[in-house]
């Protein structure tokens, strides 16, 4: 009887949009780890490295309002569609350039694309799932994309070094080409149109909560190391003949992936001062063994370590972030937390690519430890003691 009231979470479209979600990423990660030597393949040097990262993190972010205010207001179906031939499109297209600021400029441009698809994707899944079982719901459907990052990375890197940039390309844009065929498939929910629609002005302001502000800003600072580490590091073990950027990533992933699965228990019973006591601390470390100790030993031992503290402060720092945010402000909260997000990785890139070009890759790998300091700061002086903190925070909602 229990059985039979338990709302169903495997549904055709919850697998459908899974699976699209999944094959989307694989398509993305291969690029993650690529498109860096492609750059210096162009003439570009690290400081044009940096900038294309950082361009497609901001032109992601810079989209999110729109994108939010047309999925709210118009079609989910159609920008998943024009998202995932955009993304298509934009990979098929760099097998044909030649100069790096069209590399750069169709790289703004596939992010426009990217924050499309990703977004509709998400938002279609949150329409579908039960209340009773949406976080579990939408923690099987973030897997997908810890699933691609895991292999994804190490898979771009082969074909890159195996068959070249033509065929890694390829290879990607039919990743994104498949996602498209299986988003024809989804049965998209219809959504009620609302009396009066909400302007995009109006939406540009809500997209700021107040209440996510502390763990957003704390977890800006803690992703910039991350976009150094996700715009670099293959190119850093090639350039000092040790390791393998491949590996690197896999073992990130599943570090990462392991760490999630604890550090969410941990953060509901503890609260979030012990996770980010171990987190940041791992990330200081791998980046100090990276920046000083360099050795195929200490090289992935500091993936490892990079993957626990991300693994554990992400998900904790995201929990904070809507833990005290009213039913109808969720959306907002997520939007800020992830803009940080996002924000932070972009930020990373484009740092870490002047910072290589005039210090090397082992002091810009220090530096990139300072914004660590700065994120324990501002946690340890503000976020802890905000009411969204699960240690001081209230329970009533605001």
């Amino acid at each position: 009887m229990n059985n039979q009231q338990k709302p169903q979470l495997w549904t055709r479209n919850f697998v459908l949009l899974s699976i699209t979600n999944l094959v989307m990423f694989l398509g993305f990660h291969m690029l993650m780890s690529t498109f860096p030597f492609f750059v210096r393949y162009l003439g570009g040097n690290e400081v044009m490295v940096g900038l294309v990262t950082g361009l497609f993190s901001i032109s992601s972010l810079l989209m999110r309002p729109a994108v939010g205010w047309y999925l709210d207001n118009k079609s989910r179906r159609i920008l998943l569609w024009v998202g995932l031939a955009g993304l298509a499109a934009c990979t098929m297209i760099y097998s044909t350039l030649t100069a790096v600021m069209l590399a750069l400029v169709f790289r703004l441009i596939q992010g426009v694309f990217w924050a499309a698809a990703s977004t509709s994707l998400s938002t279609n899944v949150s329409d579908i799932l039960p209340k009773s079982r949406f976080s579990e719901g939408m923690g099987f459907f973030g897997v997908t994309a810890t699933i691609s990052m895991s292999i994804a990375p190490f898979i771009g890197l082969v074909v890159m070094e195996k068959l070249g940039f033509t065929k890694l390309f390829y290879s990607s844009a039919i990743l994104s080409l498949l996602s498209l065929i299986l988003a024809l498939r989804i049965v998209f929910m219809r959504i009620e149109k609302k009396k009066e629609k909400a302007s995009f002005s109006k939406s540009l302001k809500k997209l700021i909560s107040k209440s996510a502000l502390p763990a957003s800003i704390v977890m800006f600072f803690f992703m910039i190391p991350y976009g150094s580490i996700t715009t670099f590091i293959a190119l850093y073990s090639v350039d000092v003949s040790i390791g393998s950027g491949g590996v690197f990533f896999v073992l990130l992933a599943v570090s990462n992936g392991l760490s999630r699965l604890f550090s969410g228990r941990i953060c509901d019973k503890k609260g979030e001062d012990i996770i980010v006591y171990i987190a940041i601390p791992s990330v200081v470390t791998a980046l100090i063994l990276l920046a000083f100790f360099m050795s195929a030993a200490t090289f992935y031992i500091a993936a490892v370590l990079y993957g626990i503290g991300f693994g554990s402060m992400a998900p904790s720092m995201q929990a904070m972030a809507v833990r005290i945010a009213s039913p109808e402000r969720r959306g907002s909260a997520s939007s800020t937390y992830l803009s940080a997000f996002d924000m932070g990785i972009g930020s990373g890139g484009m740092i870490s690519g002047v910072l290589v070009k005039y210090f090397g890759y082992g002091q810009m790998y220090a530096i990139m430890s300072l914004w660590l300091v700065i994120s324990f700061g501002c946690y340890f002086f503000w976020a802890r003691k905000s009411a969204s903190s699960f240690h001081y925070g209230k329970d009533n909602a605001r």
